[in-house]
């Protein structure tokens, strides 16, 4: 599972390398730019929590 989640990390971050690479504007870009910080936040989470749910 957590190498589908890096996967989906990897591209995601190079989804959002293309949009800038468009030149889009700025102003249209942020939106796109936030929901992707937040995906890979979210999914760095749930690696995170996986390989340390065994401290608990």
């Amino acid at each position: 599972m957590q190498e589908k989640i890096e996967k989906l990390i990897s591209e995601i971050l190079e989804d959002v390398s293309e949009i800038r690479k468009n030149q889009m504007e700025a102003k249209d870009r942020l939106p796109v730019e936030i929901m992707a910080l937040n995906a890979v936040a979210n999914a760095q989470k749930v690696i995170w929590e996986g390989t340390h749910q065994h401290l608990s």
